[in-house]
Formats: structure tokens, C-alpha cells, sequence
């Protein structure tokens, strides 16, 4: 044992003990030596043990088992530019094959106890293997490509891996070329060894950029230019596409692109076109270079080797009427009424499913409204909501919420990013939902599930964990939860009980870890005891695995006694290895749904349409008459008293939002509030069924024309522009603020919120750096396109946004046409790595090298036993232990007298003498004796432990009572006594 400290400074303690022994030594003179002893002591230990643990006292010893994670580079540059030579078979050898041979001759001197780990990266790092004892070179690799490369992040994945009592070594195999950050920023740490995939591109072609002006009016002709840089001569033909059809280039010659025959170099080729109706306009440039075909062989592109990096995007937006985009979820298509009803009306409607909606806030821009009709959120994409919210916010986009089956409260939006900025509130009071719902999520945390999601660091329990923490929220409170989690056992994480706590719930799920087998049926039993345990109109078990059960041959009749008792069994089959057949099988038999996932992305979608089902009671579908409480509202000028409507979705009236037409018991029928830049509104009717007598009179054009006049986004004059330029993972952000009359504005209060494609946004503060003109950085952007906005105000007044987007670089890496060995090898020296030879790579595994250091700290141990001290230094000095012992040690001399005395007696005495015990009243009459006697030595040991005066007073009684004879016994044990005190 070696052992160490991290403070000496806490060692002074120490001698403070030794003064307090000192002190307590002189101090407790009146308590008997050994008690003053032990207290001493006692406290001097208590002092050392407790320095000891604030010095940070721990055993260091050398690591004897090595580990090492592989991170294989599977980027587009490695993949399009790297040449490994063919195989037997003359097919040529990929990177990916290359490296896990590398990888292999590299670990032949691997011992049995030395984990081995495996991480691949593009644009996102993923750990095919976590340091084991298996050999994770012989799993399939098989992910999903991302653009990009992320080096750091796969370094950074695969250092957490490494076990922290193992000495850890990464060995890097990559061309060095990074989109997300440097190698530089890589810091010193575990040691890094470096196995360079070199190459040097003779012959590329690449377009670095596409630049359009980011605003532009309606007809306009724009000017665009398209950077191309080249290794040699190129001949090509360059074409501009807006929405995957080209745009002609050249009107007065055929064909629609233009030809381009440039030197070597960087190159800036200016494009003209016009701009057709609409308000955002994308645009693609793709350069086709020339084939040449040579005698024998196949065509080849001149001058160039990878098509890959030859196209750039660009859009433009106009200051022109958007469209309004109506996602049907009511299925009623061109010919619904609401659409012929605006259509009518003279606005341009534009009509898709919900799986079709936007995937970016830019697709969203060419729209001046969204209406959702009874849309449910788990069948829009992920990130709809948030995109929706943001749109209505920051874009000054108008939205509108029409009722149904599937809509609002009932469709899963309780919870969801809109909720705060809809102008009715979906959590609905006890007295109007009588029938309350019951649902126990029932959650595999088998040791499968820590298997990663694609492209993720996450685990599948990670996902699910978050998955069914999000479906909780969008429940109510007066809504049952339980939450059973199942391995080889099962577990209750939440006993079922009232919502009302859904953040603490959350933290519960949350909290789920993966370890062991998977047995499903004693999870199934568990749930329907909880079940058993409650009354509810309505019951739901999910239950999320990703693996073969246990005694599968019980799980259809556990889920038939579940359905008899009125409860619905459904199942979510996550990854690969789910078996499916039965988890269909059970749904079946408890009249639940089946839910087959292979991309645990998407479960909190597939949670939410789970649990829709619990929100029927929010719909209610009895006629009703509806109350005008406002018919002076804007979206009611014109409209004739409402008739009577069929249903509706319930909700409840939220402050401050106007809300002109309610139902007789007060809940929201219309109701709408402007939020930020935006407008939002709901409608808890439907536009079809529920409103059928309303359709067919002239009230209900008349309300939506007005509805979609007011919520529609106003065509204003923005005082500025907005520009974006973007290089690598970096963009410049500029906004020229004018007036409009062309002078500048200054003093503006601007940022600039970022919306990336994933739905995450970030603000980014712009400083003026001249007259009306402001400027700032953003850094490590994602790949995509990314929507900015400003939020610009004068004098506290907001000003409406300036919109502007950038397509940050797909495969940046592909802009470097070398690789870079000397940035890896500056990155192996700074880590204390090699770069190793692929002819003969040097053991992974050797014990070459500084050991490393393997360091426990000893402060728990030192804590209990400074808690033990402390208690037995009170116990030293408050309780008189020494009198225990010594009247201990006194009865045992003075019982072991009296046997003898008793023994000398009656060895003493005639056979005739002695007493013998014949019959019960001779036994009677001993027993008394011996009371008596006891009596007496009772309250000598009493007198014996008094302090006595130097002159001892007799009491009267005691001279005129003479004492009584003594008896044997007595005699014997203040004999006894007294040798004891000589």
C-alpha cells in the first residue's frame, strides 16, 4: 500500500490534538487514571484520523490491466479520397475494412484481462463496443451517415469509456481532416496513438460557396455567385436548381446551364436569373464535369474525382403574401369546406398531410399562417411544435388550432414547446372530466437497453427514459401514473397515484437504469396488482422491451386477465432484437395497440399516440348552443349568431386571451391572443362534423375570412437587412438598419436567434460597429440550414424581424483535398502518443511507458471511523465505565469467596448438621434465608461505594440495636472484601 496525501496543511491538526491531549490531561485529574487515560487518547486518535481525512489521505498503486478504444474515421473525405489497394478478389478494400485489420495485428499482444473498446465517427461519434473482455473488432459496423467530421467528439466519447482503473490508451485511425472543431483543441490526457489515412487529391473539383442576395422583390433578377476552386483545368457544365428543377441561365441559348472551362485555382462564376412568384425561394448549384471516356475503361469526370463536393445551396426570400398551409388531420382534403370556403375568399391555400409538414423554420416562412386541422402532435414530425412556437414568436407567423377527435387536449399537445402560447389552457378541471384514466408504463431495463442509438451517445434507456418522462407530462393531474421498471425482476419505480407531482415522477423515470435479463411477466402481474388497486373508468398498460422474455408462454394470458378486468394492454417493440410476435401477440390479447420502432428517436411520438387514447374524456360530442359574450370581437364583425354545434374539444379559458364565443358551462368554443411577433387562435369545433349546421349558412365563411385576416402575418417593411456567411461551422452575422429613406439607425437594442435543424436556437448578440450597421459571430453551428431572425427594438419599441438563413457546408471535410499527417502527429507528441506504422503497428497493448497511477481515496473509511471516535471520546469523558468494571470485578471476587466459604463449611460441619431439604416447607424456609442474605449484601456494597468522613458518626439506632449474628455467607463475603482492599 502506497499512501499519499493531497494537503499536508491539514496536518497541523494533528499537533492541535497533542495540545488538546496535553490540556485534557492536566484538566481531568479528578476522573481515575485509566478513564484519564483512555480519554487522552481517545481524543488525540479522533484528531489524527479526522486530519488525515482532510488531507486527502489515499492509496496509490500502479494499473495492471490496459485499455484501448479504437476510433475508426468513416467520414465522406476518408471514404471518397482514401485508397487501400484491392483485395484478393481485385475489389478494392474499404477504410472501414482497412482499419479493423490495422486494429487487429495491433492487438496481438492483448491480455485476458485487458478491455478492448470500439468508436466510429463521421459526423457523429458512436461506441460500436464499450471496453470488454470480447473482441469488439469481430462486431458488424453498420451506421447511419451523417455529414461531417467530428474527431474531438469521438476522442472525447472514447476517453469516457475508458475504465478508471485501467491504464487507458485511444489509437486514432483518420485522415486528421475535422468540420467540427481542430485537433489542436484536442487537450493533453489519456495518450493518443495516431495511424494516419493518408492521401493527396491530384485531381478535385469543389464549389466552396453559392451566394444569393438573402432579400430580394417579387420578379426581381438576382445576381448570384458560385466560388469553384480546382486542382487543374476543368471543363464542366454549371446548373442552378430551384426545388430539384433547373432554372435557365442562358434564355437566348438551349439547354438551362451555362458551360465553364476554368484553369487551376479559385474561381467566382456569376449566375443571373429571375425570381418567379413566391416569398422564400431555394436554390441548388451543381457543377457536372465533363466524361472522358479512355480505351478500356470506364468514363471518368475531367478534372475532378468526387462529385460529392460539387453543390452548394443558397435561398432568397421576398417581400411578398404568403400562402396559408393547412395540415389536414380531419383527412378532408380539397374538397373540406373550410378549403373551398378560402379559397373562395381569394387566398392561396396550400394543402398537405400531417407527415408532410415543414421540416425547417425557412419552409415554413413562405407561409403567412398555419392552420392545424384536428391534428394530434405524435403524427407531425419530431420538432413540429417547436418549430411552430418559434415561427409564431420570432418569425411573426400566424397559427390556428381547429377542434376535433385528434386536436388540442385530446391530440397529446398538453406539454408540447406551443402550449404557453395558446390562448386556451389544456389542463382541464376535475368537475369537467368525470372519467378518470389509469396508464402504468411498464419499461424494459434489461442490460440490452444500453445498447446506443443510432448516431448518438445516448442509450436506448436514455431515449426511453426520456420518451416516457415526456408522455407523463402531457397527462393530467387528476390522470393515475404508475411506473414499473423489469430485468430479471420487476420493480415499482412510481406507485400508481395521482399525477400531481409530474416533475418528481420524472426524476424517478429518469433514474432508470439497464442491468440483467428480461422477464416481462412478472412486470405484466405487477401492473395488474397496481391496477387491482384502483377504480377508474378507464385503464392502460404500455409496455417498451427490446429483447426476448422470459416464460413468454405466460405473457397472453397475463394480458387477457388484464383486458377482463377492463384494462388495455399495449406494446412498443424497440431495435433489433424485440420479438416481435409476441409483443404482438400481447397487444392482441389485452385489446391494446402494437408499436413497431426501429428508431428509438422517434418513441416520444410513439408514448404520446399511446397514451391518446386516455384523452377521449376531453372531447365531449353533445350538442350545445353557443354564447356570443363578445359579438363585437374583430373575428365576429359580420357573423350572425352561431348555431347550435355538435361538439367540441374541452379546454379552459386562460387570462388575458379573448375568448368572444363559449359554451353554456363557460369553456372556450373561439379564442385568440397575439403572442410576441406573432398570432394564435383556436377553434375547439371542428370545420366538418361538429359544425355541420354552420357550414351551411353564411356565418361560417364570414368568421374564417375574418379568422385568418387577423391571424395572418401583416406584409411589413423590415428597416434593415440581415445577412449570413458562413465558413466551415462559423457564420458572419451583419444587419444594415435603415430607414426608409436610406439613412441609418442607430442605438438599435439587436440580436439574432439562431434556429438550427434540429429545433434547438441559440442567441447571439450583434455589437454596432458603424453608422446603422451591426455585427457579430456565431461558432460551432450544425450541419443544415440554419434560419436566423433578429429581434431588433428603438427606444423599447420592437421592430419587425429581419429573416436570413445559410446552408452551413454538408461535408466541409471534402474542402481539404490533403490529409493531415503533421496535425496528427502534433497531436500524438502533445498526448504523450505514436504515430504508428501500417506495415507493422506497434502493440496496443504493452506496458511501455509511465504506469498509471491508480488512486482511491480512503476519506469515506476515515469519516465513519472519525463519527466512531467521536463517540467514544464523549463516552471516555461523560460516563463512569471504570465503576461498571471495578463493581463487576468486585461481585465476581466476593461470589467466588463465598462459594469457598460456603464449600469450607459444610466440609466443616457433621453429616449431621447439614441441612437437608426433605420437603417443601424446609425449601420455603431456605429460600427466605437466601433473600435475606442477599439483602444484606445489597446494602453493604451500598455503604462501601459512599464517601465516608475522616471520623465516621454512628447513628443512635445503630448503638442501641446491637447487629445481628452474622451468618456465613455474610462472614465470608466481607472476608473477602476485606483481602480485597489489602
Amino acid at each position: 500500500m502506497n499512501l499519499s496525501i493531497d494537503d499536508a496543511r491539514w496536518l497541523w491538526l494533528i499537533a492541535l490534538g497533542v495540545l488538546c491531549a496535553v490540556v485534557g490531561w492536566r484538566w481531568m485529574r479528578a476522573i481515575p487514571p485509566i478513564r484519564r487515560v483512555s480519554a487522552v487518547l481517545s481524543r488525540l486518535l479522533l484528531m489524527v484520523v479526522a486530519a488525515l481525512a482532510l488531507a486527502g489521505l489515499h492509496n496509490r498503486q500502479p494499473a495492471d490491466r490496459v485499455a484501448v478504444v479504437g476510433v475508426v474515421d468513416l467520414s465522406g473525405s476518408v471514404r471518397s479520397y482514401a485508397d487501400f489497394g484491392v483485395d484478393a478478389n481485385g475489389l478494392a478494400i474499404s477504410a472501414q475494412d482497412a482499419a479493423i485489420d490495422l486494429l487487429r495485428r495491433a492487438a496481438r499482444g492483448r491480455g485476458d484481462d485487458d478491455p478492448f473498446g470500439l468508436v466510429v465517427f463521421d459526423g457523429r461519434a458512436v461506441a460500436i463496443a464499450t471496453p470488454g473482455m470480447d473482441n469488439p473488432l469481430e462486431r458488424t459496423v453498420s451506421i447511419p451517415e451523417t455529414d461531417g467530421s467530428d474527431i474531438a467528439g469521438a476522442v472525447r466519447l472514447a476517453r469516457a469509456l475508458l475504465p478508471a482503473d485501467t491504464k487507458g490508451r485511444v489509437v486514432l485511425v483518420t485522415d486528421g481532416r475535422s468540420t467540427t472543431g481542430s485537433l489542436s483543441e484536442i487537450p493533453p490526457g489519456t495518450p493518443i496513438d495516431v495511424a494516419p489515412i493518408t492521401y493527396r487529391v491530384e485531381r478535385e473539383t469543389v464549389v466552396e460557396s453559392f451566394d444569393l442576395p438573402p432579400r430580394a422583390a417579387l420578379g426581381a433578377i438576382v445576381d448570384g455567385r458560385v466560388v469553384v476552386r480546382s486542382t487543374g483545368d476543368i471543363r464542366a457544365t454549371l446548373t442552378v436548381l430551384r426545388d430539384g428543377r433547373p432554372v435557365d441561365l442562358t434564355p437566348d441559348e438551349p439547354g438551362d446551364g451555362v458551360r465553364v472551362e476554368l484553369p487551376a485555382g479559385r474561381h467566382v462564376v456569376p449566375v443571373r436569373f429571375t425570381l418567379p412568384d413566391g416569398r422564400v425561394h431555394r436554390y441548388q448549384v451543381v457543377l457536372e464535369p465533363d466524361l472522358l471516356r479512355e480505351p478500356g475503361g470506364a468514363p471518368v469526370m475531367f478534372g475532378d474525382t468526387s462529385a460529392s463536393n460539387n453543390r452548394a445551396n443558397a435561398f432568397t426570400i421576398t417581400r411578398s403574401p404568403g400562402s396559408i398551409l393547412l395540415v389536414d388531420g380531419a383527412g378532408t382534403g380539397e374538397q373540406g369546406a373550410l378549403v373551398r370556403t378560402l379559397r373562395a375568399a381569394g387566398r392561396d391555400v396550400e394543402i398537405i398531410p400531417p407527415a408532410a409538414f415543414p421540416p425547417d423554420l425557412l419552409a415554413l416562412e413562405a407561409h403567412d399562417l398555419v392552420i392545424l386541422d384536428d391534428v394530434a402532435i405524435d403524427v407531425l414530425p419530431p420538432g413540429a411544435d417547436e418549430r411552430l412556437n418559434a415561427y409564431a414568436r420570432s418569425f411573426g407567423g400566424g397559427v390556428v388550432f381547429i377542434g376535433g377527435r385528434s386536436a388540442l387536449t385530446a391530440g397529446g399537445w398538453r406539454g408540447s414547446a406551443i402550449e404557453d402560447a395558446l390562448p386556451v389552457e389544456l389542463e382541464i378541471p376535475d368537475r369537467v372530466v368525470m372519467p378518470e384514466a389509469a396508464v402504468v408504463f411498464v419499461l424494459d431495463r434489461s442490460g440490452s437497453m444500453r445498447r446506443k442509438v443510432l448516431g448518438s451517445s445516448r442509450s436506448q434507456q436514455d431515449v426511453a427514459n426520456a420518451a416516457a418522462a415526456g408522455a407523463i407530462d402531457t397527462l393530467d393531474p387528476t390522470d393515475l401514473v404508475g411506473v414499473i421498471a423489469f430485468a430479471n425482476n420487476a420493480s415499482v419505480v412510481v406507485p400508481i397515484g395521482p399525477n400531481e407531482d409530474p416533475e418528481a415522477t420524472r426524476e424517478s423515470v429518469l433514474a432508470i437504469s439497464s442491468d440483467g435479463g428480461t422477464n416481462l411477466a412478472v412486470a405484466l402481474d405487477t401492473a395488474r396488482r397496481q391496477l387491482e388497486t384502483v377504480q377508474t373508468k378507464s385503464k392502460h398498460v404500455i409496455v417498451l422491451s427490446d429483447g426476448e422474455s422470459q416464460e413468454t408462454e405466460r405473457l397472453p394470458a397475463l394480458a387477457a386477465q388484464l383486458a377482463a378486468t377492463g384494462a388495455k394492454v399495449s406494446t412498443i417493440a424497440v431495435g433489433d432484437e424485440a420479438d416481435d410476435a409476441t409483443l404482438r401477440t400481447v397487444a392482441e390479447q389485452g385489446n391494446g395497440v402494437f408499436y413497431r420502432v426501429t428508431n428509438p428517436n422517434v418513441l416520444p411520438q410513439v408514448f404520446i399516440k399511446a397514451i391518446r387514447v386516455l384523452r377521449e374524456p376531453a372531447v365531449r360530442d353533445t350538442p350545445f348552443e353557443p354564447i356570443a359574450l363578445d359579438p363585437d370581437a374583430p373575428v365576429l364583425a359580420g357573423v350572425p349568431k352561431i348555431p347550435d354545434l355538435g361538439g367540441i374539444v374541452l379546454t379552459t379559458k386562460r387570462d388575458r386571451a379573448a375568448t368572444p364565443v363559449v359554451t353554456p358551462d363557460d369553456e372556450p368554443v373561439i379564442a385568440y391572443w397575439p403572442v410576441e411577433l406573432g398570432r394564435i387562435g383556436v377553434v375547439t369545433t371542428d370545420a366538418h362534423d361538429w359544425a355541420a349546421p354552420w357550414i351551411v349558412g353564411p356565418g361560417f365563411a364570414r368568421f374564417w375570412t375574418n379568422m385568418t385576416a387577423w391571424a395572418a402575418r401583416a406584409i411589413e417593411d423590415t428597416p434593415g437587412e440581415l445577412r449570413m456567411v458562413a465558413a466551415g461551422d462559423r457564420a458572419e452575422l451583419t444587419h444594415e438598419a435603415q430607414t426608409d429613406e436610406g439613412a441609418p439607425i442607430d442605438g438599435l437594442g439587436v440580436s439574432v436567434t439562431l434556429y438550427a435543424p434540429d429545433g434547438s436556437s441559440r442567441e447571439v448578440a450583434l455589437r454596432q460597429t458603424g453608422p446603422g450597421r451591426y455585427e457579430g459571430t456565431a461558432a460551432g453551428l450544425p450541419e443544415g440550414v440554419i434560419v436566423a431572425a433578429t429581434r431588433a427594438s428603438l427606444a423599447g419599441t420592437p421592430l419587425p424581424p429581419s429573416i436570413a438563413g445559410v446552408q452551413v457546408r454538408v461535408g466541409a471535410e471534402d474542402l481539404a483535398l490533403t490529409s493531415d499527417e503533421q496535425g496528427l502527429a502534433d497531436l500524438a507528441r502533445r498526448t504523450g502518443g505514436r504515430v504508428l506504422d501500417w506495415a507493422e503497428p506497434a502493440g496496443l497493448f504493452d506496458r511501455d511507458g509511465p504506469p498509471r497511477i491508480i488512486r482511491t481515496a480512503l476519506w469515506p473509511a476515515l469519516l465513519v471511523a472519525t463519527l466512531v471516535l467521536f463517540l467514544i471520546d464523549v463516552a471516555m469523558r461523560r460516563l463512569a465505565w471504570d465503576r461498571w468494571v471495578d463493581s463487576a470485578r468486585e461481585g465476581t471476587v466476593a461470589a467466588t469467596a463465598a462459594r469457598s466459604a460456603t464449600l469450607s463449611d459444610l466440609r466443616r460441619a457433621p453429616r449431621s448438621e447439614q441441612p437437608r431439604v426433605e420437603t417443601d416447607a424446609d425449601a420455603e424456609r431456605l429460600r427466605i434465608e437466601r433473600e435475606r442474605i442477599q439483602r444484606q449484601v445489597a446494602e453493604a456494597r451500598a455503604r462501601a461505594v459512599k464517601p465516608v468522613a475522616s471520623e465516621p458518626e454512628v447513628s443512635e439506632a445503630q448503638e442501641s440495636k446491637p447487629e445481628p449474628e452474622e451468618s456465613g455467607l455474610l462472614a465470608a463475603k466481607r472476608r473477602a472484601r476485606k483481602r480485597f482492599e489489602e
